[in-house]
């Protein structure tokens, strides 16, 4: 009995490629479960939509309670605001996630206020979470399922989805966390 064959002299290409094939699907689907910037960026998105949904339900009841928003300075944190001391009783701190919130006053037809508080989403600079409040249908888009919940907008590079009021915010282009646009 033999165990070696003389005659074979190596592998032959469709070995050779198969082989390739296999260690690439591998090292792709390696690659894509231990991306650990991927993951970071998931878990900083899921904490920024949870703290941006808790601030928000917290300005709501804020709005409720007060029958009016608050106020926040020029960096966009509320609690060192003029409501600062009131707002501390619904909100413990304000996320360091570079949230800014504005009290955006409406003027003419719709004369009110909403507030519009928005986070970077990691790793995308030109999308920000943001969440609106109270619904209305001219600020707030055609569809009441994007006022009172998280959604995504696009933004300038760096710049705050609310920043430039009502007319900056373009809800035609912005989407709720499932992908429907709003």
């Amino acid at each position: 009995m033999t165990f070696f064959n003389l005659n074979n002299k190596g592998l032959t290409l469709l070995e050779i490629l198969l082989s390739i094939s296999i260690i690439s699907i591998l090292a792709g689907v390696l690659y894509s479960v231990l991306n650990p910037i991927e993951s970071k960026n998931k878990a900083y998105d899921a904490i920024t939509i949870s703290d941006l949904k808790d601030v928000g339900d917290s300005i709501e009841v804020f709005r409720n309670t007060k029958l009016r928003l608050p106020a926040a300075d020029a960096s966009g944190n509320p609690l060192v605001g003029a409501d600062g001391d009131a707002l501390k009783f619904y909100i413990n701190a304000w996320p360091t996630t570079s949230f800014k919130y504005y009290s955006i006053p409406v003027t003419g037809s719709l004369a009110g206020t909403f507030s519009c508080i928005s986070a970077p989403k990691a790793g995308d600079n030109l999308k920000n979470y943001v969440y609106i409040s109270p619904y209305e249908v001219a600020y707030t888009g055609g569809s009441r399922h994007c006022a009172n919940a998280v959604i995504i907008c696009p933004t300038t590079s760096g710049v705050s989805a609310c920043s430039g009021g009502s007319s900056s915010i373009n809800l035609g282009r912005c989407t709720d966390l499932s992908g429907v646009d709003c």
